[in-house]
Protein backbone atom coordinates (compact mmCIF):
# COMPACT_ATOMS: atom_id res chain seq x y z
CA UNK A 1 0.00 0.00 0.00
CA UNK A 2 0.84 3.64 -0.42
CA UNK A 3 0.14 6.34 1.76
CA UNK A 4 -2.06 9.02 -0.27
CA UNK A 5 -0.13 11.99 1.10
CA UNK A 6 3.19 11.09 0.91
CA UNK A 7 3.27 8.26 -1.42
CA UNK A 8 5.47 6.32 1.15
CA UNK A 9 4.96 2.35 0.93
CA UNK A 10 3.64 1.26 3.63
CA UNK A 11 2.73 -2.72 4.88
CA UNK A 12 0.04 -1.17 7.46
CA UNK A 13 -2.40 1.52 6.05
CA UNK A 14 -5.08 3.27 7.76
CA UNK A 15 -8.04 4.35 6.18
CA UNK A 16 -9.36 7.81 7.06
CA UNK A 17 -13.49 7.20 7.78
CA UNK A 18 -13.70 10.41 6.05
CA UNK A 19 -11.73 10.29 2.67
CA UNK A 20 -11.82 6.61 2.69
CA UNK A 21 -8.56 6.70 1.53
CA UNK A 22 -5.40 5.20 2.37
CA UNK A 23 -2.35 6.45 4.88
CA UNK A 24 0.57 5.79 6.74
CA UNK A 25 0.95 5.76 10.19
CA UNK A 26 2.01 9.11 10.75
CA UNK A 27 -0.54 11.15 8.35
CA UNK A 28 -3.38 8.45 9.26
CA UNK A 29 -4.96 11.43 11.47
CA UNK A 30 -7.41 13.76 8.86
CA UNK A 31 -5.90 17.00 10.66
CA UNK A 32 -2.45 15.51 9.39
CA UNK A 33 -3.36 14.80 6.42
CA UNK A 34 -5.82 18.09 5.45
CA UNK A 35 -8.48 15.83 5.07
CA UNK A 36 -11.07 18.26 3.06
CA UNK A 37 -13.78 15.85 3.77
CA UNK A 38 -13.29 16.23 7.51
CA UNK A 39 -13.10 20.33 6.85
CA UNK A 40 -16.29 20.20 4.89
CA UNK A 41 -17.74 18.41 7.38
CA UNK A 42 -16.70 21.41 9.94
CA UNK A 43 -14.80 19.31 11.84
CA UNK A 44 -11.82 20.57 10.81
CA UNK A 45 -9.53 23.52 12.75
CA UNK A 46 -10.79 26.74 12.86
CA UNK A 47 -13.55 25.60 11.32
CA UNK A 48 -15.71 26.28 15.12
CA UNK A 49 -14.63 28.69 17.21
CA UNK A 50 -17.29 28.15 20.35
CA UNK A 51 -18.48 24.98 21.41
CA UNK A 52 -21.83 26.46 21.92
CA UNK A 53 -22.44 27.11 17.75
CA UNK A 54 -23.04 23.26 17.45
CA UNK A 55 -26.65 22.53 17.97
CA UNK A 56 -27.73 19.84 20.62
CA UNK A 57 -30.22 17.49 18.25
CA UNK A 58 -32.94 16.51 20.03
CA UNK A 59 -33.11 13.62 21.99
CA UNK A 60 -35.07 10.52 20.85
CA UNK A 61 -37.62 10.06 23.55
CA UNK A 62 -38.44 14.03 23.44
CA UNK A 63 -38.80 13.23 19.72
CA UNK A 64 -41.02 10.13 20.09
CA UNK A 65 -43.21 11.83 23.40
CA UNK A 66 -43.86 14.91 21.09
CA UNK A 67 -45.00 12.70 18.55
CA UNK A 68 -47.36 10.33 21.20
CA UNK A 69 -48.85 13.55 22.51
CA UNK A 70 -49.84 15.34 19.17
CA UNK A 71 -53.28 16.08 17.86
CA UNK A 72 -53.00 13.95 15.24
CA UNK A 73 -51.96 10.79 17.14
CA UNK A 74 -54.24 12.16 19.96
CA UNK A 75 -57.39 12.03 17.41
CA UNK A 76 -56.62 9.22 15.63
CA UNK A 77 -56.49 6.91 19.25
CA UNK A 78 -59.87 8.49 19.80
CA UNK A 79 -61.27 8.10 16.60
CA UNK A 80 -60.07 4.15 16.33
CA UNK A 81 -61.95 3.65 20.34
CA UNK A 82 -65.23 5.43 18.84
CA UNK A 83 -65.25 2.77 15.76
CA UNK A 84 -64.13 -0.17 18.06
CA UNK A 85 -66.77 1.13 20.32
CA UNK A 86 -69.48 1.49 17.95
CA UNK A 87 -68.66 -1.97 16.18
CA UNK A 88 -69.13 -3.68 19.45
CA UNK A 89 -72.64 -1.85 20.22
CA UNK A 90 -73.60 -2.75 16.08
CA UNK A 91 -72.55 -6.67 16.94
CA UNK A 92 -74.42 -6.90 19.94
CA UNK A 93 -77.74 -5.14 18.21
CA UNK A 94 -77.28 -7.38 15.36
CA UNK A 95 -76.94 -10.88 18.01
CA UNK A 96 -79.87 -9.62 19.87
CA UNK A 97 -82.25 -9.34 16.33
CA UNK A 98 -80.72 -12.59 15.56
CA UNK A 99 -81.41 -14.27 18.97
CA UNK A 100 -85.20 -12.67 18.32
CA UNK A 101 -86.14 -14.13 14.77
CA UNK A 102 -83.59 -17.60 14.83
CA UNK A 103 -81.62 -20.04 17.71
CA UNK A 104 -79.70 -17.98 19.99
CA UNK A 105 -77.62 -21.21 19.51
CA UNK A 106 -76.32 -19.66 15.79
CA UNK A 107 -73.71 -17.93 16.65
CA UNK A 108 -71.12 -16.88 14.28
CA UNK A 109 -68.82 -15.43 17.20
CA UNK A 110 -66.48 -18.28 17.99
CA UNK A 111 -65.76 -16.62 21.51
CA UNK A 112 -69.48 -16.85 22.33
CA UNK A 113 -69.75 -19.80 21.18
CA UNK A 114 -66.97 -21.87 23.09
CA UNK A 115 -68.04 -19.70 25.99
CA UNK A 116 -71.61 -21.19 25.46
CA UNK A 117 -70.74 -24.53 25.69
CA UNK A 118 -70.65 -24.08 29.67
CA UNK A 119 -73.35 -21.98 29.72
CA UNK A 120 -76.38 -20.54 27.88
CA UNK A 121 -75.82 -18.02 24.78
CA UNK A 122 -78.29 -15.65 26.40
CA UNK A 123 -75.51 -15.20 29.49
CA UNK A 124 -72.29 -15.51 27.41
CA UNK A 125 -73.46 -12.91 24.96
CA UNK A 126 -73.28 -10.01 27.44
CA UNK A 127 -70.68 -11.09 29.42
CA UNK A 128 -68.41 -11.54 26.25
CA UNK A 129 -69.66 -8.08 25.72
CA UNK A 130 -69.21 -6.42 28.88
CA UNK A 131 -65.92 -8.19 29.33
CA UNK A 132 -65.04 -6.57 25.35
CA UNK A 133 -66.36 -3.37 26.62
CA UNK A 134 -64.31 -3.01 29.64
CA UNK A 135 -60.81 -4.57 28.22
CA UNK A 136 -62.15 -0.53 25.61
CA UNK A 137 -61.94 1.38 28.20
CA UNK A 138 -59.45 -0.12 30.59
CA UNK A 139 -56.80 0.11 27.77
CA UNK A 140 -58.39 3.54 26.72
CA UNK A 141 -57.68 5.00 30.56
CA UNK A 142 -54.58 3.37 31.03
CA UNK A 143 -52.94 4.60 27.64
CA UNK A 144 -54.44 8.33 28.98
CA UNK A 145 -52.90 8.13 32.06
CA UNK A 146 -49.47 6.43 31.42
CA UNK A 147 -46.15 8.78 30.87
CA UNK A 148 -43.73 7.15 29.47
CA UNK A 149 -40.48 6.84 30.58
CA UNK A 150 -38.39 5.97 27.69
CA UNK A 151 -38.24 5.06 24.47
CA UNK A 152 -39.69 1.66 24.88
CA UNK A 153 -42.36 2.58 27.00
CA UNK A 154 -43.05 5.35 24.95
CA UNK A 155 -43.78 3.26 21.61
CA UNK A 156 -45.69 0.69 23.62
CA UNK A 157 -47.78 3.65 24.79
CA UNK A 158 -49.00 3.96 21.18
CA UNK A 159 -49.15 0.85 19.92
CA UNK A 160 -50.62 -1.03 22.87
CA UNK A 161 -54.14 0.51 22.54
CA UNK A 162 -54.00 0.52 18.81
CA UNK A 163 -53.41 -3.09 18.54
CA UNK A 164 -56.00 -3.62 20.89
CA UNK A 165 -58.69 -1.66 19.24
CA UNK A 166 -57.33 -3.40 15.62
CA UNK A 167 -57.76 -7.02 17.24
CA UNK A 168 -61.22 -6.03 18.38
CA UNK A 169 -61.86 -4.51 14.79
CA UNK A 170 -60.78 -7.56 13.20
CA UNK A 171 -63.45 -9.78 15.53
CA UNK A 172 -66.06 -7.95 14.99
CA UNK A 173 -65.97 -7.05 11.84
CA UNK A 174 -65.95 -10.77 10.99
CA UNK A 175 -68.73 -11.27 13.65
CA UNK A 176 -70.78 -8.37 11.49
CA UNK A 177 -70.44 -9.90 8.22
CA UNK A 178 -71.45 -13.25 9.75
CA UNK A 179 -74.42 -11.81 11.45
CA UNK A 180 -75.60 -9.90 8.45
CA UNK A 181 -75.24 -13.40 6.35
CA UNK A 182 -77.82 -14.80 8.99
CA UNK A 183 -80.36 -12.37 9.43
CA UNK A 184 -80.30 -11.37 5.88
CA UNK A 185 -82.68 -14.43 4.24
Amino acid sequence: MQCKYCQKEVYVAYICPYCKEFYCMEHRDPKSHNCQVYQQMGLGIGVLTKPTQVKKPPVKEEVLESWLYSPKILNFRKNLFTFTFTLVLIEEILRLISYLRYSPYMEPNIYIALLSQFITPYIASPIFFLTICAILFVTKKLSERIKPEGEFSTLAAIAVPISVYVAIIIIYVYSIANWLLIIAP
